[in-house]
């Protein structure tokens, strides 16, 4: 981090100071968003995130969502869930799109999708014969649902693969839209993620009241929620 002029500089450093072995880099930098916020005057700042090929020149913009969104996230999600045992995640979504939004971004973070196994199948076999699960629904990772799913068939389909030894965690992504779904897919997420006992996140996109009501309920379930697949993953 590169500091050309910032009002409160001797907080910044005193902060860092008292930090054993991480200076300035780790407190410092909650001081001068702090400043940030609430309007302080900072002028030339420039902000070098480190990547995975080292350390680039970033934007504002860039620093906020990286490093202070990134860790409230991963604050959320670590105060709720039991830290993951591995790298193999289940998607599942009523919503084809948000679903290939986290499958994509996924790899960037070290993350696998498998495929499901035969024994999983079988398991989503007999929901289709059931009718609990539609049969246009194709078994892949991440599995979509479809937009004509219902909540117990969301809820259902989620137990089934809940206990699967092919996966350490998984993401869930019901979407409001559709007229089949209500907010009663949150308690039977939170019922089925309770027994499981593997780390489990959720996302539903958007800000409309519905959206939140959503991540509300989720969070009141100890499921972590946000409001995009890519913030979810990371």
């Amino acid at each position: 981090l590169h500091i050309e002029c910032i009002r409160g500089i001797r907080h910044l450093h005193d902060d860092g100071r008292d930090v054993p072995g991480r200076g300035v880099f780790t407190e410092g930098l909650f001081d001068l968003v702090f400043d940030f916020i609430i309007g302080g005057e900072i002028k030339n700042v420039k902000f070098w995130i480190f990547t995975r090929d080292g350390f680039s020149k970033a934007s504002t913009r860039d620093f906020w969502n990286r490093f202070f969104i990134g860790w409230i996230d991963f604050s959320k999600i670590y105060s709720m869930q039991k830290p993951v045992k591995g790298n193999r995640v289940l998607v599942i979504s009523n919503a084809g799109g948000a679903a290939v939004l986290a499958s994509d971004v996924a790899p960037l973070y070290g993350l696998k999708l498998p495929s499901l196994s035969d024994e999983d199948k079988a398991k989503l076999d007999e929901l289709k014969k059931e009718r609990t699960i539609l049969p246009m629904v194709v078994y892949t990772n991440p599995l979509d649902l479809t937009g004509s799913a219902s909540t117990e068939g969301m809820v259902k389909a989620y137990e089934a693969l809940a206990q699967s030894p092919n996966f350490d965690m998984h993401l869930l992504i019901p979407t409001h839209q559709p007229p089949t779904l209500d907010e009663r897919v949150i308690d039977g997420f939170g019922k089925v993620a309770k027994k499981c006992g593997k780390s489990v996140a959720g996302c539903e996109m958007g800000e409309s009241a519905w959206s939140k009501l959503f991540r509300s309920r989720m969070d009141e379930h100890s499921i972590p929620s946000y409001p995009t697949p890519e913030r979810a993953i990371r």
